[in-house]
């Protein structure tokens, strides 16, 4: 007998244990493996390491014995692998040409080593302090495939009905996804009409409700170089004749952004910005309030600096704090996701769930750089707390 709605208590508490049970140690294995991605690897074919990470997450999906469910590892030549499944529908007539599709999206590629790490920790090292699994590539992005399945599991151990589901894991995200449209114009038979997309690589505010990323912040990037002598001289017979390279660099840097306030000058940059999305963040803040910029771990200092400080106090390093909710929240967007599989809001072309990856309590890059600690007082102590709670989150790394 089939049930019209997902009991999500249960939901929950089945894919709390087989996260423990069955997920974790197959990231605790992803996490050893160096998978970067093409940019920061130029001889991944060599390696093999993205084939080995694709061919171990299709050996787990295919273990798990997901009724109707059909998965292939698609190659194209010259190009990163892609792990594509599709499950059939339970939902009257879900598998006709006509009926929506569900499309669940992921990656399995990472991004480099980086420094910073604590003594005890390293990239490729999995260790699991807590409810935290540290090491590169688990939040970002190795849970997604996992959590897929985990949610599609938790329907159908309800008899829950379903649409089509067909899931894309990808292995060039971190490079730019420069492989992911060939896949998509060769596998595009195949995905039906897509209605939906649940892409396991985003955000979430809280753990309260499901929430859809609709923009993120983008970034333009360059090197810009100040060259004023052709070979090096010494400071006694230059300094104060030879124009400051620093100087000039500074001067071109302030025709661009208000040193002050961090406003950017170019009016090109600029462009009005539609009143809902003015409603949205209002209702956004409304819901978040001081915790979000709590959950951003500036230097206490920085807090207190006022507006034109921005975060410029957090020159400790390039870390970034990501504190992971305990159980038994942790797992909540799995079956958040389960309960977004059951029914498409035709209204929606794109919809993307926050992070799945927050169930797997894996933070990533921790800063293991001597801290002078020389503040006193609160802010002292502040630094120290933050400092030493520290763990890193891979949206900066």
């Amino acid at each position: 007998m089939n049930a019209t709605t997902l009991d999500t208590t249960q939901a929950l508490a089945q894919v709390s244990a087989q996260w423990d049970r069955s997920i974790l140690p197959q990231l605790k294995d992803y996490i050893a493996i160096a998978a970067k991605s093409p940019m920061f690897a130029p001889d991944w074919q060599q390696q093999g390491l993205l084939e080995q990470v694709v061919r171990n997450a299709a050996s787990w999906v295919e273990a798990q014995k997901v009724a109707g469910l059909r998965l292939e590892i698609v190659r194209l030549p010259g190009r990163t692998p892609l792990l594509f499944f599709e499950v059939e529908g339970t939902q009257p007539n879900a598998n006709a040409a006509s009926s929506p599709t569900v499309l669940m999206y992921g990656h399995l590629d990472k991004q480099p080593e980086f420094d910073g790490w604590r003594s005890h920790l390293g990239p490729w090292t999995p260790v699991l302090e807590g409810d935290r699994l540290y090491g590169r590539g688990g939040a970002d992005d190795g849970y997604a495939v996992y959590a897929s399945i985990a949610a599609i599991q938790a329907l159908k151990a309800q008899n829950v009905p379903h649409p089509r589901i067909v899931g894309l894991i990808e292995t060039s995200e971190e490079s730019g996804s420069g492989d992911l449209l060939p896949y998509i114009d060769v596998l595009k038979p195949r995905l039906g009409d897509v209605a939906l997309v649940i892409c396991l690589d985003s955000g979430a505010g809280n753990y309260d409700q499901l929430w859809l990323t609709t923009s993120l912040r983008g970034m333009a990037s360059g090197t810009l170089k100040v060259q004023i002598l052709t070979e090096g001289v010494h400071s006694g017979d230059a300094s104060g004749v030879v124009p400051s390279s620093f100087r000039i660099l500074r001067q071109v840097l302030d025709r661009l952004e208000d040193s002050a306030t961090g406003r950017v000058l170019p009016a090109s940059f600029h462009c009005a910005i539609p009143e809902e999305r003015v409603a949205q963040a209002q209702a956004t803040a409304a819901i978040l309030g001081a915790p979000r910029l709590r959950r951003l771990h500036a230097v206490c200092a920085a807090h207190h600096a006022g507006p034109g400080a921005g975060f410029a106090q957090t020159h400790l390093g390039a870390y970034a704090v990501g504190h992971w909710r305990r159980r038994p929240t942790r797992f909540a967007k799995c079956w958040q996701c389960a309960a977004a599989l059951h029914s498409v809001p035709a209204q929606f072309a794109v919809a993307t769930l926050g992070r799945c990856r927050r169930l797997c309590a894996s933070a990533e890059n921790v800063a293991g750089r001597q801290l002078p600690l020389s503040g006193q007082g609160d802010v002292g102590r502040c630094i120290e707390r933050q400092w030493l709670e520290c763990a890193g989150h891979d949206a900066l790394v």
